[in-house]
């Protein structure tokens, strides 16, 4: 038996009165576009504006200009099947549809002799609600909730020029969960829409979310709100796309209390980012898409998804006390993210082959400052994609992926007026984990000589590593304090070099805020040896004072965390570090300031373990034969029996 189905998808759209949709198929002209030519055996299929029609057949004849489906052998019938599911929404080319099926109608024609005669019921069709008359057959669908499939048939062969489906449908409101279609994760904005076209969601291309409601609907608007209460100031940011006829026809319109912030037409075909300050208060979020009285553009229509209320650009990225104003625009601007213990800013153009997101800052600096921020780069690699930093257009460094843990960097700026750039720049291809430069902590810091040497002082100091030392200005004190806060298993090391021409005394004020010795440790030493170690001392600056001898040496400050426990505080903190030589007393070994007793066991125990580096030689070298050995020890003895050298 040669059947022809005809598959109506649900063509339902939502209004206030019965919504009909006619679809004309041309057997003709349909099947030479669907098969390039003339088809005796074998099936094909032709689709209209979400109406599909499967044609499987055993011969058809050569006759373009007529439709036949015509078998003896099979009692000349021909089954017209359509399959409505009245829950589901139909994007199509005139607009999308929902409602609740009430009626087919099916027409042949210019049938002539060869029309459908007399239709009736076949397969699921409920009895005594369908009706035929010559080449017209209707089937009433009203008060069957069933998703069954229903049937007419013909007892004569059908040749039809034209062949017209229409089906009717009694609008049903839909349910759209619009929260969970807009917001971000985590998100709890409470979305509305309503009115004769209310906006709908859509899964599509790994999104999902919502779009306008009239779409192909002439003279008509399509509104989606959102009311939010702020306790502070929040940068709304949410992703769109304006697929209008242009601004002075078809409008994508946002605006916040009735002010409209933008108007768009026809943007692209992709995605782009819009962020906007809201001071704290009630405020009234609107998005319309409103249609002018012809034309329907390709797409037609107003999209939107990651609709989010983010910490503005300037508090997430600034330290406590900061005062940096960021900015970020273009179609992929940064955004902010609250995750863990941190509120930072990264890239928005994550996903999005050949494309750049950029974050700009300007300062102007009065004397020289050291700018410090954390950051973590998750590219694909220099070569690919690349987190740039620079500074007037100058590159400060450029990584690829690096881990998945926040370092810190830090470099020193001039005096004057300077942009500071990052920016997330992808190549064409390939979206490697994470994806994205993330940055937070940005802090114009006074730099380390500055800040930790007494006024006058010289020390050179440095500080590199993913957890570099940084300066604090607290109260009175302006002072370096180790980089690793919180971190797990991580060092952060603090070094200067000092090149002395005489026996010097060493002094640094401290505060020692670790752990304990056994676990966290701050440890101050000189040329590899270690000076101190300490845990968790006191909330309050103690003083710490060492004799270092002539010469080249190295002093390292070292904050070591163990792998678990934060305890309060957790850091090494140093200030008014401080060299001064000593005054050369012939004798005084120990550098006490007298010559005692005391000395010559100082001298006695250096001589027998053999290290004489750590002398001030000057004071030791008590007969000033330029060397120290017994001699000196045998001068001194007699110097305090005597009381003359």
């Amino acid at each position: 038996m040669k059947k022809l189905l005809f598959i109506l998808a649900a063509l339902l759209m939502a209004s206030n009165v019965m919504a009909m949709r006619t679809v004309v198929f041309r057997p003709s002209v349909d099947k030479n576009e669907a098969t390039g030519g003339n088809v005796t055996n074998g099936s094909y299929t032709l689709s209209k504006h979400g109406v599909t029609i499967t044609v499987d057949l055993g011969s058809i004849t050569n006759d373009q200009y007529r439709f036949s489906a015509y078998n003896e052998s099979s009692n000349n019938t021909i089954e017209v099947a359509p399959s409505i599911d009245w829950d589901v929404l139909y994007e199509g080319e005139y607009g999308v549809f929902y409602g609740r099926l009430q009626k087919i109608e099916f027409v042949c024609v210019d049938s002539g002799t060869y029309g459908p005669g007399n239709l009736d019921a076949l397969g699921n069709m409920p009895g005594g609600d369908y009706s035929s008359s010559g080449n017209v057959g209707v089937f009433d669908a009203e008060g069957y909730n069933t998703r069954e499939y229903y049937y007419f048939k013909a007892n004569s062969e059908v040749r039809c020029t034209e062949i017209r489906v229409t089906v009717y449908a009694d609008p049903v409101a839909p349910e759209y969960n619009y929260s969970d279609a807009l917001n971000v994760s985590g998100g709890d904005i409470q979305f509305t829409s309503s009115g004769t076209y209310p906006w709908i969601t859509v899964e599509s291309g790994g999104r999902t979310y919502a779009q306008s409601g009239n779409q192909g609907v002439a003279s008509s608007s399509s509104e989606l709100t959102a009311t939010v209460n702020l306790s502070q100031t929040y940068t709304l940011s949410f992703d769109f796309k304006a697929w209008g006829e242009g601004t002075s026809y078809d409008r994508c319109i946002f605006s916040i209390d009735g002010v409209e912030k933008f108007s768009y037409g026809a943007r692209d075909n992709d995605w782009e980012t819009y962020m906007v300050d809201i001071p704290a208060g009630n405020h009234t979020l609107k998005w319309s898409y409103v249609k002018d009285s012809s034309v329907n553009p390709e797409g037609d229509y107003f999209a939107v998804d990651n609709v989010a209320l983010r910490i503005p650009l300037d508090k997430a990225l600034n330290v406590t006390g900061g005062n940096i104003h960021f900015t970020s625009t273009g179609t992929y601007p940064w955004i902010t993210i609250e995750s863990g213990d941190r509120i930072y800013a990264q890239s928005g153009n994550q996903g999005i082959a050949s494309s750049t997101s950029e974050l700009t800052a300007t300062v102007s600096l009065s004397q020289a400052y050291t700018l410090v921020f954390d950051f973590k780069a998750w590219g694909e690699g220099t070569s690919y994609d690349r987190c740039i930093f620079s500074i007037d257009g100058v590159e400060k460094f450029s990584y690829g992926a690096r881990d998945n843990d926040w370092e810190t960097y830090m470099v020193d700026i001039p005096a004057g007026n300077h942009t500071l750039t990052w920016s997330y720049t992808k190549d064409s291809s390939v979206n490697p984990v994470g994806d994205y430069f993330a940055v937070d902590n940005v802090a114009l810091r006074i730099p380390l000589d500055r800040a930790l040497n007494v006024s006058g002082g010289n020390i050179h100091f440095t500080s590199s590593g993913s957890y570099a030392w940084y300066t604090i200005s607290s109260g009175s004190r302006t002072y370096a304090q180790s980089g690793n806060q919180g971190i797990a298993s991580s060092s952060s090391e603090l070094t200067a070099t000092v090149n002395l021409s005489q026996f010097s005394s060493l002094s640094f004020d401290f505060k020692a805020w670790g752990e304990g010795t056994s676990y966290d440790r701050c440890i101050f030493s000189v040329d590899g040896v270690q000076k101190f170690a300490y845990g968790a001392r006191d909330n309050d600056w103690e003083t710490y004072k060492v004799d270092i001898p002539a010469g080249n040496h190295t002093l390292s400050w070292i904050y070591i965390k163990d792998s678990s426990v934060n305890p309060d505080g957790d850091y090494f903190a140093v200030d008014n570090v401080s060299i001064t030589t000593k005054p050369v007393i012939r004798g005084d070994v120990d550098g006490d300031g007298t010559v005692s007793i005391n000395d010559v066991t100082e001298l006695i125990n250096v001589l027998l373990n053999g290290n004489t580096a750590s002398l001030n030689l000057s004071a030791a070298d008590c007969d000033r034969d330029g060397k120290v050995n017994i001699g000196d020890v045998t001068v001194l003895i007699n110097y305090l029996i005597t009381g003359h050298w």
